[in-house]
């Protein structure tokens, strides 16, 4: 007789740049060691686009299970572009790994989900630094008392964590499993580290770790439990630049909204190429870029901002696309002056 299975959870990625806020572009897999666990607790992975289901022939396995071994799932995104839609200043794909896991999660009532990460989007806090058997200790003080914990707050033993006398500041990992390592100051919170053993690893976007006890206890509660991870997207500064000479005859061009707002600034003239001009029209705010949306922006000639009318020049203009991001120049050990990005958005007639 086959055995049934019953829906026990959803993990799903949720990014407001897409119309229906899911982030498709996420590729989810696990490690052998997950495979062999779900194997044990009678447990079925279900893929689909933006997330997975978990299907269970016996829920109650998952709180036999010892706490410090988690599911893990790896994050990978397909879309060489999701740096630019989503709002991530402080994320380095190469260097950083997003971390979230379902210990500390918090329920919202409105969605009835548990979301993953600390704050209402990912964020810097989510961020975790590599390490692959050794780690530096950031503002690290002698005569200070360092301690290691777990994802699940439990402390490492110092068998598995090595001081270096000729680098004080620098950690050596002895044969322990991957996971997250929380670092202490006496009992002060210093970083939190994702320690894989083997050096050749193919760095994911971000891991989430699944501890059963805490899904099961979240299960017995609420039913089928919907855990999510939710990304903001990225607002720029719009750039129109119209280089076409026609544009040059008009007389009192602006750029409203739908709503008949003026929207951008005034036009300025500039040379965009050798022996070529045009009129750039700025945004007076950053906008937020959206796969789909139904605003929409005119470009109009005498407007009257009273009556809410002007000759229409062009109906629609194009939206910024993620594929044309321009990072201002600041001087990176400046942080009084916030990071700006524009998109650029070139219209012919």
């Amino acid at each position: 007789m086959q055995p049934s299975f019953q829906h026990i959870m959803t993990f799903s990625c949720q990014h407001q740049y897409f119309k229906d806020g899911l982030f498709k572009a996420i590729i989810y897999s696990c490690p052998e060691s997950t495979s062999k666990l779900l194997k044990d607790l009678g447990i079925v992975i279900k893929y689909f686009s933006g997330g997975f289901h978990l299907l269970s022939s016996n829920p109650e396995l998952l709180a036999t299970e010892i706490r410090s071994n988690p599911l893990q799932f790896y994050l990978n995104c397909k879309d060489p572009y999701f740096i630019n839609y989503s709002d991530l200043s402080k994320f380095s794909p190469s260097e950083d790994l997003f971390y979230f896991n379902n210990l500390d999660s918090t329920f919202n009532d409105v969605g009835k989900t548990f979301d993953l990460q600390i704050e209402d989007f990912t964020e810097e806090k989510d961020i975790v630094k590599l390490s692959h058997g050794a780690f530096k200790i950031p503002s690290y003080a002698e005569g200070k008392s360092y301690k290691y914990k777990d994802a699940s707050k439990e402390e490492i033993s110092e068998n598995h964590i090595l001081s270096n006398t000729d680098e004080p500041d620098t950690v050596l990992v002895n044969n322990l499993p991957q996971g997250l390592i929380r670092v202490f100051q006496d009992d002060e919170f210093v970083q939190n580290i994702y320690h894989f053993p083997s050096s050749v690893w193919n760095k994911p976007l971000g891991t989430v770790e699944i501890f059963s006890g805490a899904l099961y206890d979240h299960f017995k509660k609420h039913g089928k439990v919907n855990y999510s991870v939710n990304f903001k997207n990225r607002e720029t500064i719009w750039n129109y630049y119209l280089i076409d000479p026609p544009f040059f005859n008009y007389e009192d061009l602006k750029i409203i909204n739908k709503n008949k707002e003026v929207v951008f600034k005034p036009p300025e003239k500039r040379v965009i190429q050798e022996n070529s001009k045009g009129l750039l029209f700025q945004s007076k705010e950053k906008i937020p870029l959206l796969e789909y949306t139904d605003d929409h922006f005119q470009l109009v000639e005498n407007f009257d901002e009273a009556l809410g009318y002007g000759k229409v020049v062009v109906k629609i203009l194009p939206r910024a696309s993620p594929d044309f991001i321009y990072q201002e120049n600041i001087d990176a050990n400046d942080s009084s002056e916030p990071e700006t990005f524009y998109s650029h958005i070139y219209f012919y007639l």
